[in-house]
Order: structure tokens, then C-alpha cells, then sequence
């Protein structure tokens, strides 16, 4: 009993020492460097850390387009995103729904789409303009996540693009990113 709320203590931890590292970067007036970032590699990394920290099979199914292209961004600061994102979706799912990471590529646009769905009800339109905001926390989907969900929108703005969310009648709530394709190659 001790030992498991000790590995809770410490996973909290870690969480909220990920979230002050990227709020204090997020903070600088600098400019991040971007470069080529594999999605498919950053992905797969963060679904094996996920196995490891979740010690079960991880409740998140993640599909990904065979034809994914390097984005331009910072592998850092995307992987944070991606990251929390996952974190607050399967913590919010029910226990009977899986979240869903979907990655596509637009070639017509030369963009990389990331959906990423709770399967669980959606949000009215007032909780989905206001679920961005530095510490709100009026949402069934984001009691205490306030910031992992405000540092997540200004790393996506820092990329020149935009954190979306809707309601789908399938998929639930439903974040979306589009970034910038950085070639028609994979890395």
C-alpha cells in the first residue's frame, strides 16, 4: 500500500516537473530551434515510455499513416504536447473507452494532421472556448489540467499553427493539429 502511493507521489512528480521545465522554455523570449522532426520515431517513443510508466498495456490507440513526412518544429517541445495531451485523455476516458491518436498526412497541403479523440461524450461550445486558458478548470475533461493544456497551445502557436478542438459524434472530443510538412520524406 505504501509503495504504490509512493510510485504515485513520484509519477505526480515527474508530471509536474515536466510541466514547470516547459513553462519556464515556453517563458523565454527566445525562439525555439526547429528542425526535421520524425513523428513516426517521437511517437513510437512516447508509446514505449507510456508502456514502461503505465506498467499494462497502454490504453491509447495510436494509428499512424505509412507516408508520414518530417515535420519542422522542436522534437522537445512536440513530444511535450503529445505527451500531455495523451496523458489527459486517458486519464479522463471512461474505463470502457480506448482515446484514439490518429497521424495523417495531408499531401494537397504538405501538412502532418495529429487527432487526437476521447471517445467519451463531447464538450458544450462554452467549455471548448475557454479549455485552452491558462488554469481553467471547469471541464469534465480538465479538472487540474489547466496548464498542460495552456503550455501545449503556446508550443503549438510557437509553430506557426493552431490547437483546434471539436465534438465529433463518433470520436468525442477531439484535439487537432496541423504542422508543416518539412519534405515529402521521411526521416
Amino acid at each position: 500500500q505504501v509503495q504504490k502511493q509512493l510510485d504515485q507521489i513520484e509519477q505526480r512528480s515527474y508530471q509536474i516537473s515536466y510541466l514547470v521545465h516547459n513553462l519556464v522554455g515556453l517563458s523565454q523570449d527566445t525562439v525555439p530551434h526547429f528542425s526535421p522532426v520524425d513523428l513516426t520515431a517521437l511517437i513510437d517513443e512516447l508509446e514505449q515510455a507510456w508502456d514502461v510508466t503505465n506498467g499494462k498495456i497502454p490504453r491509447f490507440a495510436i494509428n499512424k499513416s505509412g507516408d508520414l513526412p518530417a515535420v519542422l518544429g522542436n522534437r522537445v517541445l512536440l513530444s511535450s504536447v503529445l505527451h500531455n495531451l495523451m496523458r489527459i485523455f486517458s486519464t479522463l476516458a471512461g474505463p470502457d473507452t480506448v482515446p484514439r491518436l490518429q497521424v495523417t498526412h495531408i499531401e494537397s497541403e504538405n501538412n502532418v494532421k495529429i487527432s487526437i479523440a476521447n471517445g467519451t461524450p463531447g464538450l458544450s461550445d462554452d467549455e471548448i472556448e475557454q479549455l485552452l486558458d491558462l488554469f481553467y478548470r471547469g471541464s469534465k475533461i480538465s479538472p487540474g489540467t489547466g496548464l498542460a493544456l495552456f503550455i501545449s497551445k503556446r508550443v503549438v502557436e510557437l509553430h506557426g499553427c493552431h490547437l483546434e478542438i471539436r465534438n465529433d459524434e463518433d470520436l468525442g472530443t477531439v484535439f487537432e493539429i496541423l504542422l508543416q510538412a518539412s519534405g515529402p520524406a521521411t526521416l
